[in-house]
């Protein structure tokens, strides 16, 4: 059996003969990937990752208002798997996906903070896989193969009212008010019923029963609330969990979002495990009035009440803590936030709100107990270097590296959280907010960050 090499495989180690029994360059099996891990390191940070992205099939044009077309997210899987099989020393603690926009080419910046939406044109954008690592402590351990089950919430067709008023219309779902896209000025126009989506609640009940039936073949790493776009416009299409690339019209057209669920697991004996959810959301101080938009407290007491419930809990398993967004329906002096929808509709004429809170999937497990732990969070903002431009993620991981080594704290969970670009922030960003308003005329840039 051939010998390992003692740090990292990494794409151009392969490319350059330096591991064992090379399978196909990167570029032919992999298209293009991004590594907080450097070539001459020779042992793992405290906290490493890698990004997998699809290759590309065909490079459509995006110049042209033609979109590339890459493989499916299986394949993507398949090429993470293959780069843990060079890597036996690497053990992943979890899974997520990230986008990237895709330029004109087709160029994707993997290693770029801050991206750019602009009003008008074209956008093609493209998921890969990041797999944050640790050291694999274990040598006997069996290395580490990857699973992902996609779960898409059931279609549901719902009775509905149509209102409309001086500055325009809305659909009445269940309590959820909605505005309808095209309405200003359509006075009277009523639908008796709507294709929708079941909720996340129930889609995670629905999960539990097919897992008593069919188990899962492994044990659960981590679990992601993924957000799809169906159509532009009123419209919908069938979600495929497969593909990694999608299109967009800019801020001058409606769009269409359906959440799903990316379960990423661990190949082996089936666990049997069941999921649940807790959320943790910001407390409303007032309600919207007419003349201006509700008021909530800010995020740092949402981490503060995430401190004090995981304080509480024994018997369970923590999978992973996400940050999300709710959307906030304000309409006629009513406030609503609707966190278990999994149907998301941005007109094109409004402002979108959210409505910034923590989710937390968790699985019951008898050993373990959080009443000793204390939890902290701690936020890495890329440094800002100009009135839009800020430092890179590998330069961003460098000081994340540095703040835990001189700390020692053990890390209990990491994610990727973007925040909308604001110049009146000297970081660019206000992190505090919960109560997000996006503007749908302008255009806008998001600022990748790692909590």
């Amino acid at each position: 059996m051939d010998e390992k090499p003692p740090y990292p495989v990494l794409p151009e180690h392969i490319q350059n003969g330096e591991a064992a029994t090379p399978p196909p360059s990167y570029e032919e099996a992999m298209g293009q990937y991004q590594s907080s891990v450097c070539k001459n390191e020779q042992q793992l940070p405290p906290l490493a990752y890698i990004d997998i992205l699809p290759k590309c099939l065909v490079p459509g044009a995006v110049e042209n208002k033609i979109p590339p077309k890459f493989q499916s997210f299986s394949e993507v899987l398949k090429d993470a798997n293959a780069w843990l099989q060079y890597n036996p020393g690497i053990r992943v603690w979890k899974c997520e996906t990230v986008e990237r926009k895709v330029e004109k080419g087709p160029t994707i910046y993997l290693d770029s903070t801050l991206l750019h939406e602009p009003t008008y044109g074209f956008i093609s954008y493209v998921i890969g896989l990041r797999l944050w690592l640790t050291k694999n402590k274990d040598s006997d351990c069996a290395v580490q193969q990857l699973g992902v089950y996609n779960v898409v919430p059931d279609k549901k067709e719902i009775p509905v009212s149509y209102r409309t008023g001086f500055m325009g219309g809305g659909v009445d779902m269940g309590g959820s008010f909605v505005m309808a896209p095209g309405t200003m000025g359509r006075a009277g126009l009523q639908l008796q019923s709507i294709i929708t989506y079941e909720g996340l609640a129930k889609t995670i009940e629905r999960i539990n029963k097919e897992f008593k039936v069919t188990p899962l073949p492994g044990s659960i790493l981590s679990i992601e609330t993924r957000k799809h776009k169906i159509a532009e416009g009123f419209g919908s299409i069938d979600i495929d969990p497969e593909v990694t690339s999608w299109s967009e019209k800019g801020a001058t057209t409606s769009k269409r979002y359906v959440h799903s669920l990316k379960i990423f697991y661990v190949q082996g004996k089936p666990a049997n495990q069941e999921i649940y959810m807790h959320e943790i959301k910001p407390e409303m101080i007032y309600p919207s009035e007419l003349s201006k938009p509700a008021k909530f407290e800010n995020f740092q007491e949402v981490l503060k009440k995430t401190q004090s419930w995981i304080k509480c809990q024994s018997g369970m398993q923590i999978l992973n803590l996400d940050t999300r967004d709710a959307v906030v329906h304000e309409a006629f002096g009513n406030t609503q936030v609707d966190s278990d929808s999994t149907d998301e509709f941005n007109s094109a004429m409004t402002d979108s709100k959210y409505l910034r809170f923590i989710r937390i999937f968790y699985c019951p497990n008898p050993n373990i107990s959080y009443t000793s732990t204390l939890l902290t969070s701690h936020l890495f903002e890329p440094v800002r270097t100009g009135v839009k431009s800020f430092e890179t993620m590998s330069e961003t991981m460098k000081r994340v590296e540095a703040w835990l080594n001189v700390t020692g704290l053990r890390i209990m969970n990491v994610e990727t959280v973007h925040y909308l670009y604001n110049s009146n922030y000297h970081t660019g960003v206000d992190v505090d907010r919960s109560y997000i308003k996006i503007p749908q005329t302008s255009a806008k840039y998001w600022l990748t960050t790692i909590r």
